[in-house]
């Protein structure tokens, strides 16, 4: 068993060294969290193939969002992502910063649920200002929302949750994801 174990562990380390390679290439974005590495790769595919998009960006560390956007017309926008995989029991989301001192942090943010093999089975977007009215509503958190939880299934049982009240869980945009996904070559 004990040669299994190495085994796996071994097969484990090339993986994370490949991520790391396409990570110092500029291909995916760093960061150590490999879930939330697929899902910001994920959501930079989805919002390169939106119409009036120039060019997306990941974001350089330590910024209050992951992706940045170049629009057409000049302006830019930025989108926090967060990601969670159905390999989490628990199904929280990294804590998310709304208040910031000189603007707002993001102007989207994308919710995003991946299967046990980290395929999307669900994304949502919430706008910045729909989420602090929200939090503000419903919370006496006014900076930092800790503690919420995604919306979907987790294990191979597939068990639903809810996830938090906070978020807008309304319209499942994972058909468009999906159908950009078919097409990145």
């Amino acid at each position: 068993m004990k040669k299994k174990i190495q085994g796996l562990i071994q097969q484990y380390a090339e993986i994370y060294q490949r991520f790391e390679d396409f990570q110092r290439k500029g291909l995916l974005p760093n960061g150590d969290q490999k879930t939330g590495v697929i899902g910001e790769y994920y959501a930079h595919c989805y919002y390169q193939s939106k119409p009036g998009v120039k060019s997306v960006e990941y974001a350089k560390s330590g910024e209050a969002f992951d992706l940045l956007l170049k629009l057409e017309s000049g302006a830019e926008k930025r989108i926090q992502v967060k990601c969670v995989s159905a390999h989490s029991k628990s199904r929280r989301i990294a804590p998310i910063n709304i208040n910031d001192d000189k603007e707002k942090p993001f102007d989207e943010i994308l919710f995003l649920d991946l299967d046990i093999n980290f395929k999307p089975i669900g994304m949502y977007i919430n706008s910045f200002e729909e989420l602090k009215k929200s939090v503000s509503a419903n919370t006496t958190q006014t900076n930092r929302v800790i503690g919420a939880t995604m919306k979907g299934r987790y294990g191979e049982t597939g068990k639903i949750t809810k996830g938090s009240e906070i978020i807008n869980w309304s319209e499942n945009r994972v058909g468009e994801l999906n159908d950009v996904l078919q097409n990145v070559d």
